[in-house]
């Protein structure tokens, strides 16, 4: 694309840093062959296949729902204790109207 591939790209670096290294050669590593091959292949452990069959996993942690779920207990905490704050302030208005109304000489005259 700019005129210059990777190694001429490695060529003039190494000039402009004043190294004459050698470049070393890729070879690819080969693999040893077994002298005989095995008659059965080997088994898979139990707890691979176990994991493999697994389904329904959602992909949430569980660090992430106990998060949520916390939190929403304390959503739900948080408007009970404001319900029962309201519940106790009806009741209070309500008993200081029920006082005023029973005792007639603490009113003003008519």
């Amino acid at each position: 694309v700019y005129g210059f591939d990777m190694a001429g790209f490695e060529t003039e670096f190494l000039a402009a840093q004043g190294s004459s290294a050698p470049r070393a050669t890729v070879a690819p590593t080969t693999r040893p062959q077994q002298a005989q091959p095995t008659s059965a292949p080997t088994k898979a452990p139990a707890a691979a296949q176990a994991q493999s069959t697994k389904t329904g996993d959602s992909g949430i942690s569980t660090a992430s729902k106990v998060i949520v779920g916390t939190a929403i207990l304390f959503a739900l905490l948080a408007v009970l204790s404001f319900l029962m704050l309201q519940m106790m302030a009806n009741n209070r208005k309500s008993a200081s109207a029920n006082a005023a109304s029973h005792h007639p000489e603490e009113r003003g005259p008519d």
